[in-house]
């Protein structure tokens, strides 16, 4: 599956879980574009407070503009403060929202099954992939996806005010940053694919462990005397997790 399949995947189930609540998918987009601007403004009304400042050093100019540029700096920093309070609060409805519209239609689903469908350890993992906080992800990805364009804008915007000093700082700025992007985008690579192949045996150790927690097994435990076949099948899956 490549990674256009993946987005409209997401897409799909981003849909599903934040069905309704379109205004505030909107506003922290708007929110996040917004975050994008204000480290790139801060720098820019820094470097023209530092040519204002030069000024009125060395030709004794008025000190006006440079009191605007230190309040637009305070502003900045307001606002920023402010964006971040409403994100919070906007992810944390929207949380709220994805987890309970998946979790009803998980349930939904599970009130209809059979009793034998639960008795399994294949459908125990199938259940704990289904309900294991699906609403937020769901949310978190979305975030992680709209703070990736925020970095990416604010990249840009450094690198245009870098160009304008001169060319060759913005071409110092990507190479450095490229090695770096490079290395995130491997070590990211392999801890993803480690947790992915580790899921299943986690997910088995976690069933098989629950066997001995839960009352009516445990008297089936006492009654035919295969706890020891249990206990054997739940060190050798955790041996494995080990390798």
């Amino acid at each position: 599956m490549n990674i256009l399949s993946y987005f409209r995947s997401y897409r799909y189930v981003l849909k599903i879980s934040c069905k309704g609540q379109k205004y505030r998918l909107i506003g922290i987009i708007l929110i996040t574009l917004a975050e994008s601007l204000i480290p790139v403004s801060q720098v820019y009304l820094l470097k023209k407070l530092t040519d204002s400042i030069a000024e009125v050093l060395n030709q004794g100019n008025q000190v006006y503009d440079s009191l605007i540029y230190i309040v637009g700096q305070l502003l900045l920093f307001i606002l920023g403060q402010i964006f971040n309070s409403k994100k919070t609060l906007l992810r944390s409805r929207l949380t709220q929202y994805a987890n309970y519209y998946v979790d009803k239609k998980i349930a939904d689903k599970l009130v209809q099954l059979p009793s034998i469908f639960f008795e399994t350890q294949e459908n125990h993992n199938l259940i704990q992939r289904i309900n294991s906080g699906i609403g937020n992800r769901i949310v978190i990805c979305f975030i992680s996806i709209m703070d990736i364009v925020k970095n990416i804008i604010i990249l840009c915007g450094y690198t245009y005010l870098l160009f304008q000093l001169h060319w060759l700082l913005a071409f110092l700025l990507i190479i450095l940053l490229a090695p770096s992007l490079h290395t995130i985008a491997i070590t990211s690579r392999k801890q993803y694919s480690q947790e992915h192949s580790q899921l299943q045996i986690v997910r088995r150790s976690q069933y098989l462990f629950s066997l001995f927690t839960n009352k009516t097994v445990h008297k089936e435990f006492k009654l035919f005397g295969h706890s020891k076949y249990i206990l054997k099948l739940w060190e050798k899956n955790d041996v494995e997790g080990f390798g």
